[in-house]
């Protein structure tokens, strides 16, 4: 990177979480908002993963798991990678000098992050005493998730929000690991930002799980009316039927009676 993408983060105004924050409740402001102007919200609450819990379960697709849009997603792998081979290639030309100068490399872009997960491995880091208080198993399960990172943004593979968060996670214990405060710090930056764009993502998906909702039940409350009111004139119109057959009854009834009393009279 020329000016590192990591500087400018490190340099921009504030410590870029108040920034993330006032765009966060901008945003859930305006989606609550328009929810409330639907008339639709409700207090129904929906699964952990995302899907509704109530009596639109079966008429609502499930809007999870929440993805990112690929080109941010890519942006954001691709940047991460890019910091942490910076920090990888920093670290061998301090503490393995010599691996640096047979390899010739003279750059970060000239080793892959896959290439620096085997060259600092387990051993490497412990011989340098940068393993301490990291059980193996974690830092083979590190190392595997910063080679996945690496596939991922390399490969081009679609990945849940969640999934991007928790990749960065990794790097930024790695870059912790490495001893690179610098872009430790802009790791976690990028982290927060992703972060936040997942929260008001996921909480687009409330509001439209509970607008859906909420119109779903007005349309059911509808025809529940509706077939109310074909049962009522039904009803009806077997009431006025009998109360048609009575009258008729009676009037005929009189007829005879008046004809009977005609005729006697006769």
């Amino acid at each position: 990177m020329s000016t590192s993408y990591y500087e400018r983060l490190l340099s921009s105004p504030g410590d870029g979480h108040e920034r993330t924050e006032d765009i966060s409740e901008a945003d859930s402001a305006t989606l609550i908002e328009e929810d409330t102007a639907d008339g639709t919200s409700d207090g129904s609450s929906s699964s952990e993963g995302g899907g509704r819990i109530d009596d639109d379960t079966n008429l609502l697709p499930s809007l999870y798991p929440c993805y990112i849009p690929f080109d941010a997603q890519h942006l954001v792998l691709t940047t991460a990678q890019e910091i942490l081979e910076e920090c990888c290639f920093d670290f061998a030309k301090q503490w393995l000098p010599s691996l640096v100068h047979e390899q010739r490399w003279s750059c970060a872009a000239a080793v892959e992050l896959n290439r620096w997960t085997q060259y600092l491995d387990e051993r490497t880091l412990s011989n340098l005493n940068l393993d301490a208080g990291i059980e193996r198993s974690a830092l083979e399960v590190l190392l595997m998730e910063i080679r996945n990172l690496r596939d991922v943004a390399v490969y081009r593979v679609p990945t849940t929000a969640r999934g991007v968060s928790q990749l960065l996670h990794y790097a930024k214990q790695f870059s912790t690991l490495l001893k690179d405060g610098e872009r430790t710090a802009a790791i976690n930056r990028i982290k927060e930002i992703v972060d936040d764009k997942i929260y008001l993502l996921e909480l687009n998906k409330k509001v439209l799980e509970s607008t859906a909702s909420g119109k779903l039940r007005a349309i059911r409350e509808q025809h529940a009316a509706l077939i109310r009111q074909e049962e009522q004139i039904v009803e009806d119109m077997m009431h006025l039927d009998i109360e048609r057959g009575q009258l008729a009854g009676r009037v005929l009834r009189n007829s005879i009676e008046k004809l009977m009393k005609d005729a006697s009279r006769a």
